[in-house]
């Protein structure tokens, strides 16, 4: 559960304590746009770089980056859902040791 009380999936990939903190990353390239479901965001800029864009959203306070191959009709201030890959997440504990399978 985020600050502002989403919750957040967490691939079956990581064991941990029902309620256990823990600190879940996500490289931007595992993150995708959806119009549906995910994490709600607001576009705060978008840079073109040929090949890929770059998104950079902010979501209830967190600053999150995005790296999509997808040519995407959309503006700052925009809102958007964000979806992680929750296979390619990393999760860590509230040591900041990385959980394993």
């Amino acid at each position: 559960i985020t600050a502002d009380r989403s919750v957040l999936p967490v691939g079956a990939h990581v064991t941990a304590a029902e309620g256990a903190p823990m600190t879940v990353g996500v490289r931007p390239e595992h993150i995708d746009v959806v119009a549906e479901g995910g994490i709600p965001a607001r576009l705060v800029a978008i840079e073109p770089t040929g090949a890929e864009t770059l998104l950079m959203a902010d979501a209830a306070g967190t600053k999150v980056t995005v790296v999509t191959k997808a040519r995407l009709a959309l503006a700052p201030g925009d809102p958007i859902r964000l979806a992680p890959d929750v296979s390619k997440q990393l999760c860590f504990d509230a040591d900041g040791r990385r959980m394993r399978a």
